[in-house]
């Protein structure tokens, strides 16, 4: 399984809350700032699964005969689209309504309603699901790993293109590890609905 996220996400933590949080004076770089709590915010969104702003992003699922599948992130606000592609071929939509999203805050997964049948498979096939993910108003403690990671890397003049995507501090490890979301499962050949 992959996931895209064509459009850039919003920041969570400007540079003036930054400042405050880590009592900079007003001569900082902003731009240096803020480049650095957006790669901050990229390594706590995926350290922790979770996307602290909305956005759409699409999934492509390499098996195409579930029931139920488990999306990799959370929250899931909507689903968007679902498709299904066969190599070589247009994709076909599939409608919506044949689809459910549940637990979209805690564990969402998208559920086949009853008596939906996925097209036949080709081999080569995947499904395309886009949904709109993201918190509206992003978990502090996220927030809190943010401007600690951003003030390591500010601390040590770490430029962005320099940023370690999977270095940081114990105390952001800490932050993360807590509101860490796991998937429970991939797939389930049972239908529960």
């Amino acid at each position: 399984m992959q996931f895209t996220d064509p459009v850039a996400p919003a920041p969570v933590v400007g540079a003036p809350e930054f400042k405050r949080a880590v009592h900079v004076g007003g001569e900082a770089d902003d731009d240096l700032i803020a480049g650095l709590l957006m790669a901050a915010q990229g390594v706590v969104e995926t350290a922790a699964a979770q996307m602290l702003s909305p956005r759409e992003m699409t999934f492509m699922v390499d098996e195409v005969d579930w029931r139920e599948w488990w999306f990799p992130v959370r929250p899931v606000n909507a689903l968007v689209s679902v498709s299904y592609i066969q190599p070589d071929e247009e994709s076909a939509s599939i409608d919506p309504g044949d689809l459910l999203v549940r637990n979209t805050h805690d564990e969402p997964r998208l559920i086949v309603r009853t008596g939906f049948a996925w097209p036949a498979r080709a081999a080569g096939s995947a499904i395309r699901v886009t949904a709109n993910v993201g918190h509206g108003t992003p978990c502090p403690t996220l927030k809190q790993a943010i401007i600690l990671i951003a003030k390591e890397w500010y601390d040590v003049g770490i430029d962005i293109g320099d940023a370690p995507q999977h270095s940081y501090a114990f105390g952001a490890r800490a932050l993360i590890s807590q509101n860490r979301y796991r998937r429970p499962c991939v797939l389930s050949p049972q239908s529960v609905y």
